[in-house]
Parts: C-alpha cells; sequence; structure tokens
C-alpha cells in the first residue's frame, strides 16, 4: 500500500461501502487528470450555505419551493403509483420505516441552497435497506467521465492541516437530487448563485437604508452667531457649538437675538420605493411571488399576484417531476433491487394537484355537464374521482344508498 503525502488513511472506517485504501484514491486521481472537470467551488457552495443559514426573507423564499412541493403530503401520507404493485408495496414499506418526507424536504434544500442534495443510502445488518442519511454536499467531489457522468463520489471525512480523510463512494450508494440541473455537468445549480447578484444588490440597499434612515433620524441645524459684518470670538462659537451638542436633552435653548437656527434635512425620503424596487429584483431572481414572502397589505404583496402564482406553480410541478425521476432511479429502484434482488419497475410518488384553481375549474365543469346527459354515459365514479386526484372506491361504480345493497 502506498502511503501518500497529506492524505491519511481512516484506518477506522471499515464500512464496506467505502474504498478506504489511498492505493485506490491514487488510481482515482489519476483518472481525474483525464477525465471531464466541472466548475464546482467549494467557497461558493459554503457562501450560499451560510446565506441561507442567516435566515430573513431569502431563506423564507427558498423554503417556499420544498413546502410547495411537498404541500399535499405535509400530513404524511404519501401516495407511491407504479406498474407493478408488488414493487410499490415494497417501496412503501421501506420508506415508511424512517422519517422520508423530512428526509426528501432535506434533499430539496440541499439542492436549492449548494445545487446539490445528496443522502447515503444505508444498509443494515443483514444488508437490506435502514434509510437514508443527508449528508453536506460541501464535502463531495466527484470523478466525472466525458459524457458528464459520475462516476466515483470523492467524500472528504476530515480535514486536518496538512492532510485529509478522502473515502471514494459508489454512485450505487448515493441519492443524488438536482432540481436546477446545468448543461454538460453532473452537478445542480444552486438557487443562490443563480440570484447572487441580486443578493448582493439588496444587501447593499438594505445597509445603505438603514444608515440613511440612522442619519435623517438625527436632526440637523444650520446655526448662524452674529449679525452681518460682525466679529465672533472663538469662545462664543464654541460655547453655541457645546449648548447644541445636547439640545435633544433640552427643552428650550435660550440666546440673544443675533442667533439664527435653521434645521437641515427636514423632508422625507422615498425608504419604501427603494427598498421595494430592490425586493421586486430580488424575488423576482429567486423565481417566488412576493406576496408568499412579504406580508399581507405592503404593495409588493397584491401586485401582479396571479400570472406569478401560476408561474411559480408551473416551476413547482417541473421540480416535482425531476424529484420523481432522480428518486425513482436513484433511490426507490435500489430499494427494490436490495430488497427483492428482482428486475426493478418504476415507482413515483404522487405529489396531487397543487393548484386550487385548476381543481376548482375541474369541479365547475364537471357540475355542468352532470346535469344535462346521464353522467355515467361520460364519466365513471371512479374516473371523476381520479380526476379530481382522490382514490378509488373499491367497490363497482354503482351507487350505494344508506342501510340497502
Amino acid at each position: 500500500m502506498f502511503k501518500l503525502p497529506f492524505i491519511r488513511q481512516n484506518a477506522a472506517e471499515q464500512k464496506p461501502r467505502f474504498y478506504t485504501y489511498s492505493i485506490q484514491y491514487l488510481e482515482q486521481t489519476i483518472n481525474d487528470l483525464f477525465n471531464k472537470k466541472t466548475d464546482r467551488s467549494e467557497a461558493d457552495i459554503e457562501r450560499n450555505q451560510k446565506i441561507y443559514a442567516s435566515g430573513g426573507l431569502i431563506t423564507t423564499a427558498i423554503n417556499r419551493y420544498p413546502e410547495y412541493m411537498f404541500m399535499n403530503l405535509i400530513d404524511g401520507d404519501i401516495e407511491l403509483v407504479g406498474d407493478n404493485q408488488n414493487h410499490v408495496d415494497v417501496v412503501y414499506d421501506a420508506i415508511e420505516k424512517y422519517d422520508f418526507l423530512t428526509s426528501s424536504i432535506l434533499q430539496c434544500q440541499g439542492s436549492l441552497v449548494s445545487g446539490d442534495g445528496i443522502a447515503e443510502i444505508v444498509k443494515n445488518k443483514g444488508g437490506k435497506f435502514h434509510s437514508t442519511v443527508t449528508r453536506n454536499p460541501k464535502n463531495f467531489d466527484a470523478s466525472v467521465s466525458k459524457y458528464a457522468i459520475i462516476e466515483k463520489y470523492k467524500q472528504t471525512t476530515h480535514t486536518g492541516m496538512m492532510w485529509k480523510d478522502v473515502a471514494i463512494v459508489e454512485p450505487e450508494q448515493i441519492w443524488h437530487v438536482r432540481l436546477l440541473p446545468q448543461v454538460e455537468s453532473p452537478w445542480g445549480m444552486s438557487l443562490i448563485s443563480y440570484a447572487i447578484d441580486e443578493i448582493k444588490r439588496d444587501t447593499v440597499t438594505a445597509e445603505s437604508i438603514a444608515h440613511a434612515i440612522e442619519r435623517h433620524g438625527t436632526r440637523k441645524y444650520d446655526i448662524i452667531v452674529g449679525a452681518d459684518g460682525q466679529e465672533v470670538n472663538d469662545n462664543d462659537l464654541k460655547a453655541v457649538a457645546a449648548a447644541f451638542k445636547n439640545i435633544g436633552a433640552k427643552k428650550e435653548f435660550v440666546h440673544r437675538q443675533d442667533v439664527a437656527i435653521n434645521e437641515l434635512d427636514a423632508s422625507s425620503f422615498g425608504v419604501q420605493e427603494y427598498s421595494e424596487t430592490s425586493l421586486t429584483r430580488l424575488f423576482g431572481a429567486l423565481g417566488v411571488p412576493s406576496d408568499l414572502v412579504i406580508r399581507e397589505g405592503s404593495s409588493l404583496a397584491t401586485s401582479d399576484r396571479t400570472p406569478k402564482m401560476k408561474a411559480f406553480e408551473n416551476t413547482i410541478k417541473s421540480m416535482q417531476t425531476r424529484f420523481n425521476i432522480q428518486t425513482d432511479h436513484q433511490l426507490f429502484r435500489r430499494i427494490i433491487d436490495i430488497e427483492t434482488g428482482e428486475a426493478p419497475s418504476s415507482v413515483r410518488i404522487n405529489f396531487g394537484d397543487i393548484s386550487k384553481d385548476d381543481w376548482l375549474a375541474k369541479v365547475d365543469a364537471i357540475s355542468k355537464l352532470m346535469p344535462q346527459i346521464d353522467p355515467f354515459q361520460v364519466f365513471h365514479r371512479n374516473e371523476i374521482r381520479e380526476i379530481l386526484g382522490h382514490g378509488k372506491y373499491e367497490d363497482s361504480d354503482e351507487f350505494v344508498e344508506d342501510g340497502m345493497e
């Protein structure tokens, strides 16, 4: 075994999911020299995570994405669909054993903040599926083929002053979510990186407004001492200046008529205009309607709501589709393979309809159609329930009155 400088083998790590030998890390490093490189900055990821962790409007805006993605599953009642019901049941039994919903939300947050949501697929001692554990994407790099396909993940488990522990992880052991994919890259785009210029502008604007308010809140005076052409000695000027130094705490100021006092900068300035312009640009870059973040009552909270909400809902639906595809291929199918050894089939999450407007439009169309003709010549009861996003009745489509069969 080779001993590499600055690379310390983690002898305590005995889990079979890791290739912990330094020789394999050397081979992987040599292979990386001939493979495709991607622009992924650990410093940028760390910056984005700090921005998100600082809280405020940006954090609230980003949180709206997973909140809307999983809004119909928030009670924990997750519905899975697929062609093979046995495989659906296997996946459902597996994810019911741990907090899959929280793991999914963390995956989406990781993707939006850091570009990638990365979780490790954990097995129990018997080799069966146990759970998924969310990892910090900042600690991951990868060996990438010329076709932008990840061949190996490289996880930094510990960093010292002159060395670091790096573990090689197989792609089959990782659940990788990218809600904002990039062209010719296996890594996702961070929403914070996407909007970083507007975030910086908003920060400068907010600080400038704070300084302006602080300055504007302190009264300023133009004090004229003496009549035209009159010489005023320095002691008198110092005495007048000293008297005005704490004038805010005085009830009155007594002076001779040769002292003129004029207040400066007494007019208001457009704080709201500057602030709302900055926030409009910020929320536009983040893709979140302002009324989902700003309290109702402000002018931002009521402007152009419907088009922005429709655009946001369309974005949510596309993210749900990406999440479903990535979770199906990288988690659910692996669960089926681990649990059954069979060739896995597709299993997806039924997210339901996030748009009340669409639901009401369907109800209205059906209600208008039903009285005109025999309704069950057009729709069966189960078909109507399916259109509205409800489960099917197990019995036949015939109506059954209470107490009668």
